[in-house]
Parts: C-alpha cells; structure tokens; sequence
C-alpha cells in the first residue's frame, strides 16, 4: 500500500459517529414530554390536596431535561465538527503525500535530465583537472582522476584516452631527468667512481618506481664496470707479455679494486713476475748510477725501491746504503767547490 492510499473506511467510520448521536433532539423531546405528564399529574394532584411528591418530580424531571438537553446538542455539535475536521485532515495529508510523491518524481527525472545535460561539462572538468595535474608534475593524481572517470561515471573511451596522454607525458619528464642524472652518473664512471654512480642510480629507482629505465641503471653501471675491468685485465696481460713492467703493474694496482679474492689469487703469478722484474730493473740501474758515481740518480733509484718494495731484501740493503751514499754526494759537492772558487 502506498503512502498517499489512506484507508477511507477511517473516515467513514469516524464521520458515522455523530451520524448516530442524531437523535438526540428526538430523545430528549420525549423525555421533556414524559416530564410534562409528571409535572401535570402532580398538579392534579397537589390541587387536590393528595400529594406534593408527583409535582416534584414532575419539576426535577422538567428542570433536568431543559438544563441537560443543550449540553447534549453542544456535545454533539462539537463531535460532528471534530469529524468534520478529522477528515479534512486527513484530505489534507493525502493531498501533501501526493504532492510529495510527485516532487520527488520530477527531482529524479530533474537529476537524470541534469546529468545528460551537464554530462559534455562534466568531461570538460576532469580533462581540466588532469591538464592541472600534470602541469604540476602530479601524475598519480592524473591518473586517479581518469580511474575516476571510467568507475564512477562511465566515461572509458575518454577515460583511457587520458589516462594514455597522462603515461607519455610521465615517461617523456622521467626521461628527461633521468638524462639530466645520466651527465653526473657518466662523469662518476669516467673517474671510475662506482659507488658515487650507484648511489645516484638509486636515488633516480626511488624517484621514479615505475620506470623501467631507472630500474636498469644499477645494472647497466654494473656492466660498464666489467667492461672497465675486461680492459684492464687485457692492459695488464698485455704488460707482461711486452715486458713493459712500470706500465704492467700501474695496471695491477689500479686492478686491484675490481677484483674479487678469487681473481686475485689467479693473478698471482703475474702480479710476482712483473714486481720481481721491476725489482731486477731497479737494481741494475741502482749498480749503474753507483758505478758511475752518480750519486744523485743511486739516492733517487734508492728511495724507489724503498718506497715500491719495503719488505724485499734490496729495499732492506738500499736503506743501509743511504747514509754512504749521501755522504758520498756531500764529498763530492765539497770536491768541486775550490774548482769553481778558482774559476
């Protein structure tokens, strides 16, 4: 049953109400009729000198109808108006629900007209939102906004024509920065400064999560390193093969930090021939300069060896030497002092 369907058997049955109370006026004629018999046989009575009792009910009986008769009609008329304004009452919801009914009907079909009429403005504003968003470098933002168009409002061609505009526009600005990174990252493996190119690598894959890009850079700084190493492996192999000592074991300790324990083990062998003939190289040029009493180029060669190979018996031999061998420098600047006083 609908609101506005208000039984009319309620009214029908309140309105009866008085309906029956209609005989009021016909009761109490017949009891002032009855009451006028009484009070007239007491009168005949009484002048008759019988009894006064039948003449005083006949007076209480008269006094009761006149006195209780309007306020019976009063009651009645209030009842018969209270009914009346029960059921205009009840009209009157009956009607306010019926107009309710119809508001809301036409706010429904206001909303429906509203949203085909507004549905070309509604696209206008998220395609403005989104532009601002990416004006802003917002691109998460964006992106909800065009899941927020296909969920909630149905518009999946647009939809995904954005959200396609919002991803090249995101990829071509992490490429552009990632190319702004990519000089310091270069200048780092240049100088071989692999940690320093690792951690911007990093800092560019927290940056941006989603691009593939930053994700390769750890590894793509990796492999330039191992082509790094690969070349001077070949360097140093090269090196001994030549016997170009100095070169060779520039090479190995410049190695040194790209090799695992492993590799270095496997380079043993190499790294013992090429110091062993530096070594035999310095010790022949330290016994020519001696020889030939160069004792400026001995000291020099003497440090060397000194400094290069501390824990080898000829640098423990040219430590030894070092105080003759500048005394020997001293007699020697002393011996050509008085040739040049002379000149």
């Amino acid at each position: 049953m609908s609101m506005n369907t208000i039984p009319t058997s309620t009214v029908s049955q309140e309105t009866s109400a008085p309906s029956k109370n209609g005989g009021v006026s016909w009761v109490y004629g017949m009891a002032l009729l009855l009451s006028l018999v009484v009070f007239g046989l007491g009168t005949y009575l009484a002048a008759t000198d019988r009894t006064w009792s039948m003449l005083a009910a006949g007076c209480v009986c008269i006094v009761g109808v006149l006195v209780t008769w309007p306020l019976a009609l009063g009651a009645y008329q209030r009842a018969k108006l209270a009914a009346a304004s029960s059921g205009v009452l009840l009209e009157a919801s009956r009607a306010q629900l019926n107009a309710l009914e119809r508001i809301s009907e036409q706010q429904l079909i206001s909303d429906r007209a509203k949203s085909v009429a507004f549905r070309e403005k509604d696209r206008d504003a998220f395609r403005r939102a989104i532009e601002e968003d990416v004006a802003k470098n917002d691109y998460e933002a964006a992106l909800a906004l065009t899941e927020q168009m296909d969920r909630e409002f149905g518009y999946k061609f647009e939809a995904d024509r954005l959200r396609a505009e919002v991803l090249l526009k995101r990829d071509a600005e992490v490429d552009r920065q990632i190319d702004a990174a990519m000089v310091l990252i270069d200048r780092h493996v240049a100088s071989e400064q692999w940690q320093s190119a690792y951690r911007e690598a990093e800092k560019l894959r927290a940056r941006f999560p989603s691009s593939a890009r930053a994700e390769e850079l750890p590894s793509e700084i990796e492999a330039r390193r191992q082509a790094v190493k690969k070349q001077l492996h070949a360097r140093l192999v090269e090196s001994d093969r030549v016997g170009h000592f100095d070169e060779g074991i520039a090479v190995l300790r410049k190695l040194d930090a790209y090799l695992t324990p492993v590799e270095a083990t496997q380079l043993e062998d190499v790294a013992r021939r090429l110091f062993k003939n530096k070594l035999t190289q310095l010790g022949d040029a330290f016994r020519n300069a001696a020889g030939s009493r160069k004792w400026n180029d001995a000291i020099r060669i003497s440090n060397q060896i000194i400094a290069e190979f501390p824990n080898t018996q000829m640098a423990k031999e040219a430590k030894d030497m070092l105080p003759t061998l500048e005394q020997r420098q001293r007699e020697e600047a002393e011996s050509q002092q008085p040739l040049m006083a002379g000149a």
